[in-house]
């Protein structure tokens, strides 16, 4: 799912998500808990203020980013809705 991102520069030159905007609905990111490298894009773990967990996907400059998977924690441990089947496994914690 193609999404519109408010970034702002991080480190190194990669954009980071500071608010997600699914057509009128605004959702603030409250903590960026994990970010990663894959071959031509950049993952982001995020925690929004709606309480859900967020993976996003950009593209090398940032302009292009997708909802990789969405979870609402309070839903139960099976809830996770992946956009696509395949996600690169993280370089790090998540």
């Amino acid at each position: 799912m193609h999404i519109r991102v408010d970034s702002s520069p991080g480190r190194h030159g990669v954009e980071i998500p500071r608010r997600l905007r699914f057509g009128d609905r605004v959702v603030t990111v409250l903590a960026n808990i994990d970010q990663w490298d894959g071959f031509d894009h950049h993952y982001f773990k995020l925690e929004g203020d709606d309480g859900n967990l967020y993976i996003l996907r950009s593209d090398e400059v940032g302009a292009d980013w997708e909802v990789v998977m969405f979870q609402n924690p309070r839903a139960g441990a099976g809830s996770a809705q992946f956009a696509e089947r395949k996600v690169p496994p993280a370089q790090g914690m998540m």
